[in-house]
This record gives structure tokens, sequence and C-alpha cells, in this order.
């Protein structure tokens, strides 16, 4: 099975279905009343993505195009109805309002104290290999980083449901995939690319790279100013953007993304 066989939109449905749905779930915080309205989010990714079957299926990530789909449907139907509530008059569910404690927070909390690093070793080593993939997927791919440096001559870095701080890539060559938020980012690189879905706007975002993409994906009331100084480029956006001073501004220009590179593209 070859590479474009391998991603046909029937395959994807297939193998991410029940991840996109976790993901367009949380969207809704997890909310019961919500499940049909996730279940109708993702089917509409899906259709989407047969529309844009070509883009999707050559995507080097498709599951980070598929969860970009997702994010901009679920976030716009959440939008459209709570202005549809307003319209009408109805009032917002209390619900809406209260943050419950989610007991995998506090086990975050407890995971993340030095002073417990020994016992947790401990208990890692008592464990059988399934519980330890499920300790990993279900705790490692949800974590707070203040400072993260990704150091190495290739690879790829992939970073799900977490928030970071500032990240520092320092590597010949490889892939940077991010879901979650982030503050700042420094890539350093010969060839990398970056493909994000952040669910806040960073304050700076630097490439510099002999070749590399920039894919990301922002909020709707996002701000950025990108400065792009390269010998190929190209630059694609959902945004309204004027151009000034050679830069491409939308909004209050807050978050300062600069490209360096001598071919790249911008999504």
């Amino acid at each position: 099975m070859n590479g474009e066989e391998m991603n046909t939109i029937d395959v994807l449905y297939i193998k991410y279905y029940r991840e996109l749905y976790n993901y367009s779930f949380s969207l809704f915080d997890y909310k019961q009343q919500y499940l049909q309205d996730a279940e109708d989010c993702v089917q509409e990714t899906f259709e989407k993505a047969v529309k844009h079957k070509r883009y999707v299926t050559n995507h080097p990530t498709p599951l980070l195009c598929l969860k970009k789909m997702c994010y901009n449907i679920t976030v716009t139907r959440r939008r459209n109805m709570k202005n549809r509530n307003r319209i009408l008059g109805y009032p917002e569910p209390l619900e809406l309002h209260y943050d419950a404690c989610d007991p995998k927070d506090i086990i975050m909390d407890w995971i993340l104290r030095q002073e417990n690093r020994e016992t947790k070793e401990k208990l890692m080593q008592a464990l059988t290999e399934n519980e330890k993939d499920t300790y990993r997927a279900y705790y490692e791919n949800d974590m707070t980083i203040r400072e993260m440096d990704f150091d190495g001559a290739s690879g790829t870095c992939e970073l799900e449901n977490c928030t970071v701080g500032e990240m520092d890539i320092d590597t010949a060559s490889g892939d940077i995939t991010i879901i979650g938020s982030l503050d700042t980012l420094d890539c350093d690189a010969a060839s990398a690319s970056v493909y994000a879905v952040l669910s806040n706007t960073p304050s700076r975002l630097d490439m510099d790279s002999m070749s590399g993409d920039l894919d990301i994906t922002l909020p709707e009331d996002a701000g950025f100013s990108l400065s792009m100084d390269a010998m190929s480029k190209d630059f694609t956006t959902d945004f309204d953007t004027t151009l000034k001073n050679g830069n491409y501004v939308c909004g209050n220009g807050a978050c300062r993304i600069n490209i360096d590179c001598l071919s790249g593209d911008v999504t």
C-alpha cells in the first residue's frame, strides 16, 4: 500500500474518528449534553476533508490537518450556540460557568512535584508494559512545561495537549508538531517544519532555517504581525490581514512571527 492509499479519507476516518471525537468533546468541556454536537462536528470535519481530499491526504501529518478542521468547526458551533441562545433570550445553563476540579489535575500536580520523583519511579517499575503505555498516553501527553529545549541532528518532536512556555529548537532536520498552547518559539534548523494547533495567541514565533514551513492554527480573535525574509515564500491565511511596511498584520499584531529562510511557506 503506497502513501496515498494509506491516507485515503476512508482509512483516516477509521483510524482517527475516535481521537477526533474525544478532541471535539473536550472542546465542549466534556459536558454530556454536547455528546451529539461533538459527533456532528467530527462528521462535518470529514465532510470538509472529502472536499479538500488532495490537501488532507498529501499533508505530512494528516491527523494534525484534521484536528485543525475539527477545532475550527467545533469552536464555530459553540459560538453559534451561544449567539442563538442570546438572540432567543434563553439563559445559559449553569454548568457552562461551573468548573469542577478534575481528578486528573490533582494527579498531574502530584506527578510534577520533585519530592515525589522517587515514589513515581518505584510505581512505574511495578507497572506492566501495557499499564505504562496507558500512563504515558493519559498523563504525559497533557503537561505544563515552562521551558523546553529540543537539540538533535534529526528527529521529530510531537506534543499533544501540552502547555509550553518557552520552546527552543536546534536541529539539522525534523518536524515539530504542537497541539495545545505555546508562548514563544525559537527554531534554528537546516531544514525543519512546524505544525501547530494552538488554543492561545503566542507572544513570539521565530524560525531561522534553510528550508521549512510554518503551518499554524490560532484562535479566531488572534492578532499577529508576520515578517518573512525568504527567497522563495508563500503566505496563505483565513485571517483578514493588511500589508504594513512589508509585514502582514492582523488585528492588534500582538504575536510577532519572524521567518528567515531560503524557502518556506506560512499557512
